[in-house]
């Protein structure tokens, strides 16, 4: 196995880690311990929330003026009851 700073295994085995939460406040939480230690940080979007998010779908727009957005929907994350979830 090959990391960034060599070959070989880590020191230390990482440890696989699951929170339940606001992802800005756990990252802000967790950044004194693993700040310069974490390359990639995969944060699920947010669930059960019962709003449409929408998705660009156009192609080389300018990204400062969302308001000329090609858009459709993304993701409809609307549901009747936690049990329809």
């Amino acid at each position: 196995m090959t990391y960034p700073q060599g070959c070989g295994y880590p020191e230390a085995r990482p440890e696989n880690h699951l929170f339940l939460g606001d992802n800005l406040k756990v990252m802000a939480a967790l950044l004194p311990q693993y700040e310069g230690h974490i390359d990639l940080i995969y944060a699920d979007p947010p669930f059960f929330t019962n709003k449409r998010y929408p998705a660009r779908i156009g192609r080389g727009e300018d990204s400062r003026r969302p308001q000329e957005w090609q858009l459709a929907e993304g993701y409809a994350d609307h549901w009747s009851d936690i049990d329809a979830y």
